[in-house]
This record gives C-alpha cells, sequence and structure tokens, in this order.
C-alpha cells in the first residue's frame, strides 16, 4: 500500500501568481496557486513535489522586475496598486531564492532532449486552433510560444522518468491545457502525419497517448478534477505531524473519522475494508493532513480505521 507522490511542474504563471498574487486576475488562480506551493515550500506535504523550469524561474524574475520597475508601460502603468513595492519585491526574489536553493521547489535545467521533445508538442499547437481562455468571447486563436512548447516537452521527459500515473503539469492557461490534452488524443495516422511519431522514436519514447502527462488548469478547473490531479484538495499548507496509528490523540481520531466521512460519501464507500483498492485513500491522507495537521501511511490510516471498526468506534457511512 504505497503513498504515492504527485510530481508537479508548474507553468511560470503560477509561480508568478505566487510571488506576487496582486498580479493574479482571479481570486480563485491567486489562492489556488497558494495553496499549491505552500504545500510543499511551507507544510513541506510529502504527497507532491513541485518543480519549475528553468526558463520559467527566468521569466518569474522578469516579472518581478516589470512589477517593480515598468512603470511607464504594461499592468503598472495601467493600474499602479498593482506595483511591487521594494520591500514586496525583495521578499518575492527572496522567496523564490530560497525556494530553488533549498530544492523544496525543483529547478529543471535544460537539457537538449528537451527541443526535441518540444518537437511533440509544437505541431499539435500549431495545427489547431485553442483559446487561450475558456469561454473568452475573443475570436483570436493564437498558437502558443515556443517556451510553452518547451515546457510541455520537459513535461513528457518527466513522464518517461517518473511514470504516467505520478505526473502532472499545472498551469493557469487553458490553451497549454487543450493542446496538451489533445496530444493525448491523437490518433496514430494524426501522429503520424504530424512526425510527432518519428519524432518520439527518435527520442527514445515510444509513441502513445501515455506518453504525454496529465494537464490541469488550476484557474478554471473543477473541486473534483484538482482532487485527482494532487491526490486530494486542499493540500496542507501548514506543518504536519507525523504520527502512527498508536500515536494518534482522540482530537486525531475525530478528525480522522469526519475526513473518512467525506471522503466515503463522496466515492460511494460504505466500508473501510474498500478502502486498499481505491485510490481514494491517497484523497483520504491528503484531506486528513488538511484538517487535522497530522501525516500518516496509506497502510496506517487504513489499520487505524479498521482498528476503530472492530472496536464498534466507526459505524458503516450511511
Amino acid at each position: 500500500m504505497d503513498d504515492p507522490r504527485r510530481h508537479v511542474i508548474v507553468d511560470t504563471n503560477l509561480l508568478i501568481y505566487y510571488l506576487h498574487p496582486q498580479s493574479a486576475d482571479t481570486k480563485t488562480v491567486r489562492e489556488r496557486s497558494k495553496t499549491l506551493f505552500d504545500a510543499a515550500l511551507k507544510a513541506n506535504w510529502s504527497g507532491i513535489r513541485l518543480y519549475v523550469p528553468a526558463i520559467s524561474v527566468a521569466e518569474a524574475m522578469g516579472v518581478l522586475d516589470k512589477y517593480r520597475y515598468c512603470t511607464w508601460a504594461g499592468p503598472v502603468h495601467q493600474d499602479s496598486s498593482k506595483r511591487l513595492s521594494s520591500k514586496q519585491y525583495k521578499r518575492a526574489k527572496d522567496t523564490l531564492n530560497e525556494a530553488i536553493q533549498s530544492r523544496r521547489l525543483e529547478q529543471i535545467d535544460h537539457e537538449p532532449s528537451h527541443v526535441s521533445l518540444a518537437s511533440l508538442i509544437s505541431p499539435v499547437n500549431q495545427k489547431y486552433q485553442f483559446r487561450r481562455r475558456r469561454g473568452s468571447a475573443s475570436r483570436v486563436k493564437r498558437p502558443m510560444g515556443g517556451a510553452d512548447c518547451l515546457i510541455g516537452g520537459m513535461a513528457v521527459l518527466m513522464q518517461r522518468r517518473m511514470g504516467g500515473e505520478h505526473v502532472v503539469l499545472a498551469t493557469a492557461d487553458q490553451r497549454l491545457r487543450d493542446v496538451m490534452t489533445k496530444c493525448q488524443g491523437l490518433s496514430e495516422g494524426q501522429a503520424k502525419q504530424l512526425g510527432i511519431k518519428t519524432t518520439a522514436e527518435a527520442v527514445g519514447i515510444p509513441w502513445s497517448e501515455k506518453a504525454f502527462p496529465a494537464t490541469v488548469n488550476i484557474r478554471d478547473a473543477r473541486v473534483g478534477e484538482l482532487r485527482e490531479a494532487f491526490f486530494g484538495w486542499p493540500l496542507p499548507t501548514k506543518p504536519c505531524q507525523s504520527k502512527a496509528r498508536d500515536e494518534l490523540a482522540e482530537a486525531d481520531e475525530e478528525a480522522l473519522v469526519a475526513a473518512w466521512k467525506r471522503i466515503a460519501r463522496r466515492h460511494g464507500i460504505t466500508n473501510a475494508d474498500s478502502l486498499p483498492h481505491s485510490a481514494a485513500i491517497n484523497e483520504l491522507r491528503t484531506e486528513f493532513a488538511a484538517t487535522g495537521a497530522v501525516e500518516m501511511s496509506n497502510r496506517d490510516l487504513f489499520l487505524a480505521l479498521v482498528g476503530m471498526r472492530k472496536a464498534g468506534r466507526l459505524l458503516r457511512v450511511r
């Protein structure tokens, strides 16, 4: 009964929204970006590991400079309240530097194969039309830039190295999400026509829909999609105390039972005995950590619930 970890490649926009929340255009994406990064940087939650491409770090640094110094054009020129103060600017840069140096935010440095892997994304990006924002009234459907294709290629390589069920690309750009989803949905004939199958074979990644990672747009995703993407949502954002099942206090057990009831009703489970055979156990582990501030292994979670059931303290959920 493993404790799976999500390896999450974060797009540039999410990093910027975390470092400079006022730059986010919706409260939802601002809060979700904070939850995602706080889980890794503040809670050190073992259920996820965040990765950021080196090109995104450079872009984020440039954007912070823009919000601090570029008062003659762009967003600060249009709305002076978005300008970073000297204190905010220093704090944002220090946060990014410390996260990289401590490796709580793992920087993905450029590899030669990333350029070739971007060629698995670029033909789809250019062939089909996608709007940057879902429901946008604009009829303009411009392709993504090369940097986005490169990030997609990096995600493909991580998918190959880490295993398909453990990798997700997180973004606030619906266009990137749609392009990556389209890559997963190509037929073999389409992949051949666009040269993607040949490119994949050349870099040693046999083409299939499983070559491309799951991608989630946290700006617009439903909560259920976030739970699936990150093995639960919301994530713990404060440090949790690691405990074995025999170390649980009464308050811990109450929080665990409450989390179990929510998960059971959500997934239509009536008996804890079925947990090991369900992905719901990963969601339970995350939810218990987020609400009870306790981190447990999947095995100990399951045994704790079974023990309470045998003691008559865990009723069947209806």
